[in-house]
């Protein structure tokens, strides 16, 4: 037992005391979450983490998912091992990040053969990365304004282009940035002023990953793509989730990027490193007491949606149930929440990212508090795809 307790405090003191290589006045703290397998290490490589509304984002959009699955639906997250895996964690991590941000890299877990959107894989179980879009398959992709031919997307081409709209102003995600602008990403993220923004004129979808951090706006990527006359419920849920979402940041952290874990000097040209672990949860821990403050809310300024006969609270939830789904949606969004053009309401969004922080707060149950669990080694394999 002590060897292994020593071990562990090993793994969180060697990053701790990892040095950056990368220009000081550009170096800057951010708190992010990840959600993986406990397989995986805490240095997020080749992953896409988040800010608290990012992650926010990632997990509500998620719980659609028993819905859109049942009918033959062709969303990623049904396969995604970042929601269906049995042994997930959600770690709070500090990085120390240059701030001159790229292109975000879409980096998903290869599942036969597969990584989504982020292309074809060979290794089951890595994950991949990818800056573009796979291109000459069936279906197109609109990312801000242009449709792209995709291998992942089943939407075709007229489809695509009679909903995919461009803002007359780009925003803070609408393009990939030059390494080594200057911009003011935390108030552009929050609607603020965008006039510093330094943009290259082509799409991400055909460029390629490079050493930057990636960063991406989930309300103006997400927001306002699926929703429209005919659409089901949970189409519109998730596009309100990332209209609710304001300031919800998703970063890409890529291996060529990494800084290391202090045991060797840091590499030319690195980017980021973990500067401090601040929590491992259990996913399931977690879910749970955002559910218990959710159900709550309903009961106490909402419409008592839970109380039907069929909608279960508790340990007794099934999270599955068309009729929890519904009422969770309604309590967080609003009740018109699931119809295009409806008003997105519902739960004060402070009330619900507090929700998601109580779990990293404490260990008391009570408290919505989770255990610590401990840190892994990273798992290093060098796997991007671009």
């Amino acid at each position: 037992m002590w060897k292994q307790a020593a071990a562990l405090s090993c793994v969180v003191a060697v990053y701790q005391h990892a040095v950056s290589a990368f220009d000081p006045q550009h170096a800057e703290n951010i708190t992010i979450y990840h959600v993986n397998s406990d397989s995986f290490g805490v240095a997020p490589l080749n992953m896409d983490v988040a800010n608290l509304p990012g992650d926010a984002f990632f997990d509500l959009r998620s719980l659609v998912s028993p819905l859109e699955c049942a009918n033959g639906q062709h969303s990623s997250d049904c396969t995604n091992p970042e929601v269906t895996a049995k042994d997930l964690v959600i770690t709070k991590l500090v990085l120390t990040v240059d701030n001159r941000f790229g292109s975000y890299a879409f980096c998903n877990v290869c599942v036969n053969g597969s990584a989504g959107i982020s292309g074809s894989c060979s290794e089951d179980g890595e994950y991949v990365c990818a800056c573009r879009h796979g291109g000459g398959g069936s279906g197109y992709f609109c990312w801000h304004g242009t449709c792209y031919p995709s291998d992942h997307s089943y939407q075709n081409q007229t489809a695509c282009q009679s909903t995919c709209k461009r803002g007359a102003v780009p925003e803070i995600g609408e393009y990939p940035f030059v390494v080594g602008a200057e911009f003011d990403h935390t108030a552009a993220a929050d609607g603020g002023d965008k006039s510093n923004v330094n943009a290259v004129q082509q799409p991400s979808p055909g460029g390629t990953c490079n050493n930057s951090v990636g960063y991406e706006n989930v309300t103006q990527f997400f927001g306002g793509h699926g929703c429209r006359q005919g659409s089901p419920n949970y189409e519109c849920w998730r596009d309100n989730v990332a209209a609710k979402m304001k300031g919800g940041i998703w970063y890409s952290t890529l291996e060529k990027g990494w800084c290391g874990d202090g045991t060797s000097p840091a590499p030319e040209g690195c980017t980021w490193q973990v500067a401090e672990v601040v929590k491992i949860v259990n996913k399931t821990c977690s879910d749970n007491a955002i559910f218990n403050t959710v159900e709550s809310y309903d009961a106490t300024h909402g419409t008592n949606c839970f109380k039907q006969d069929e909608c279960m609270v508790g340990a007794a939830r099934n999270t599955s149930s068309a009729c929890w789904i519904g009422c969770f949606y309604s309590t967080i969004l609003g009740p018109d929440s699931g119809t295009p053009g409806g008003a997105v309401e519902g739960m004060p969004l402070d009330d619900l990212l507090s929700a998601w922080q109580m779990p990293f707060a404490s260990t008391d149950p009570a408290q919505g508090g989770c255990a610590d669990l401990p840190p892994k080694p990273h798992r290093s394999k060098n796997n991007l795809l671009v």
